[in-house]
């Protein structure tokens, strides 16, 4: 290794900014999940069995969704492929929970269509991101090997 000779940074900044809004975003989402969830529950006649299950399925996507921004950070900020990959396979079932929180739930709210749209496009953005960043890492990983 030269010594003196820097390193180019490939991080990409429009994908950490990304996952940073993302994860406010998810906050505000939670919070309108739950407020959607009470209203349902008090105004609605929604079997416990269900609203059990639908609040189980919450718990997942909470921690996947941690952990998918975790992973996608660290990725990102270290420039790791194999934590990029971890991100991308996160991503798959977040984004089936999202599309069953929009359409196969006892009851849907008109809110809820607007979130988990919004959470779906969040993910479908932030893993093109990252398969762009993959590519980009390999490239360069690649460039140093042959040099």
């Amino acid at each position: 290794m030269d010594v003196g000779v820097a390193k180019p940074i490939l991080a990409s900044i429009p994908f950490e900014l990304l996952l940073y809004i993302n994860g406010w975003w998810f906050a505000a989402y939670w919070l309108i999940e739950v407020g959607s969830s009470i209203f349902k529950v008090t105004v609605l006649p929604y079997p416990v069995a269900y609203f059990v299950g639908e609040w189980l399925l919450m718990i997942v996507i909470i921690v996947l969704e941690c952990l998918r921004e975790y992973f996608g950070s660290k990725g990102n900020l270290t420039e790791r492929v194999l934590s990029l990959v971890i991100f991308l396979m996160l991503c798959i079932p977040v984004a089936m929970s999202h599309v069953y929180y929009l359409l196969w739930q006892l009851y849907v709210l008109r809110i809820e269509v607007i979130v988990n749209s919004i959470s779906l496009l969040f993910i479908v953005v932030e893993f093109l991101f990252s398969i762009l960043s993959i590519v980009q890492f390999a490239r360069s990983a690649n460039k140093r090997i042959n040099t």
